[in-house]
């Protein structure tokens, strides 16, 4: 068999998509660590908190003004 660098090359490429389609479907599969804010896992994190609400704010256009 004659090993050139285009097969190298080839080779190289088809270990690196076996890879990452092998690592995609083990994250999809394997249960998400619960990380960051807002997932529940810290105590002391403010978005766990109920009383998150303190005001409404409202958008919209501004009201016309009279000339």
């Amino acid at each position: 068999m004659n090993f050139d660098w285009q097969l190298g090359v080839v080779l190289l490429c088809m270990v690196w998509a076996v890879a990452v389609t092998g690592r995609y479907g083990y994250q999809l599969f394997s249960p998400a660590p619960s990380k960051g804010c807002g997932s529940g896992g810290c105590h002391g994190c403010p978005s766990n908190s109920t009383s998150q609400a303190t005001g409404l704010v409202q958008l919209g256009a501004p009201k016309s003004v009279e000339r």
